[in-house]
């Protein structure tokens, strides 16, 4: 919580992102609050990032691609 790496994080030369796992709000079964800690708890964040990237890379191959996207589909 204070801005320090967590001591069971990965460090090293190939690691290139680094996403909050550590001490989550997140919730329970029951619908309360809890916080957690682990990879499942960065997994959010990781897609966030991914689909950020390929939205990036989609845009730079085919600019109109997105125009079209979610015209004309249906869903079952």
């Amino acid at each position: 919580m204070n801005g320090d790496i967590w001591k069971g994080t990965t460090v090293g030369n190939g690691l290139n992102v680094l996403l909050p796992g550590q001490y989550i709000k997140s919730y329970s079964k029951d619908g309360s609050f809890l916080y957690s800690s682990g990879t499942s708890m960065a997994a959010a964040y990781t897609e966030v990032l991914l689909l950020s990237f390929l939205k990036n890379i989609l845009l730079i191959i085919n600019p109109q691609s997105l125009k079209n996207m979610g015209k004309n589909q249906k869903f079952r």
